[in-house]
């Protein structure tokens, strides 16, 4: 019985040290949508995401003074970002720049290349 347990256990893998950075691509994506009703204005802002900023590999001590105690932590970008408010969306527009002073940790995970 034991053994059955063990054999359906989920393996853990590793979650891809870009990950933090797309979900905030996603973030602006969704917000946008859920917003504006515009799909193709969604899409459009996720591609001049990838277009403009660079996924940044973060450490866990920054010196910000900032500080990622957990994974979760690099999240936090993507978490302030599908948290603002329907006016802010369409105060921020296509200004990617201010979508991203949402949080410190935006800053830790996504760079101007």
């Amino acid at each position: 019985m034991i053994l059955l347990v063990f054999a359906a256990c989920v393996t853990l893998r590793p979650i891809e040290a870009d990950v933090p950075c797309r979900e905030a691509g996603y973030a602006i994506s969704r917000r946008t949508f859920e917003c504006t009703g515009d799909g193709a204005l969604a899409n459009r802002r996720y591609e001049a995401f990838a277009r403009q900023y660079t996924c940044i590999s973060p450490a866990i001590e920054y010196d910000t003074g900032y500080y990622a105690n957990t994974p979760a932590d690099l999240y936090h970008c993507a978490f302030a970002i599908g948290e603002l408010a329907c006016s802010l969306v369409t105060t921020y527009g296509d200004d990617l720049d201010r979508w991203l002073d949402s949080s410190p940790m935006c800053a830790l995970v996504a760079a101007p290349p």
